[in-house]
């Protein structure tokens, strides 16, 4: 009995607080940081959501990853394949008039006597370029 008068002698005098007072106001202090740190969590996993949703799907992780990058890379290659043929032999079709000097092929009449006129000047002009106009 001396003893607990003592304690709450020595907490009066001293300024030390009672254990169930130090004890309640810890938890209530514990509680308040959980529940900030919930209402944080939701607020970045909110701010998280709304930039994926921005940038449209997540990344891919792992093997994932490698296999939209093999598939991505496949279909650039095929699209360019298929893309520098057409390219190519559509050039080729459109290259129609050949110079019988330099051998240079053009696509049009027009095109063809001004690079005759400029380049082959002493040159005799061919017959199928007396009447195109340039």
């Amino acid at each position: 009995m001396a003893m607990i008068a003592a304690h709450s002698m020595m907490s009066a005098t001293s300024g030390y607080r009672p254990l169930t007072e130090l004890t309640t106001s810890c938890v209530k202090a514990l509680t308040y940081l959980s529940t900030e740190v919930c209402t944080l969590r939701h607020s970045l996993w909110r701010h998280v959501s709304s930039l994926l949703n921005v940038v449209g799907k997540a990344m891919a992780r792992g093997h994932q990853k490698i296999q939209s990058q093999q598939k991505n890379a496949k279909k650039a290659a095929e699209k360019k394949k298929s893309q520098g043929a057409d390219q190519k032999t559509a050039a080729k079709v459109a290259l129609v008039h050949t110079c019988p000097v330099c051998r240079t092929q053009m696509p049009d009449p027009k095109t063809f006597k001004q690079h005759f006129e400029s380049k082959h000047p002493k040159s005799p002009m061919p017959p199928e370029l007396a009447d195109v106009q340039a």
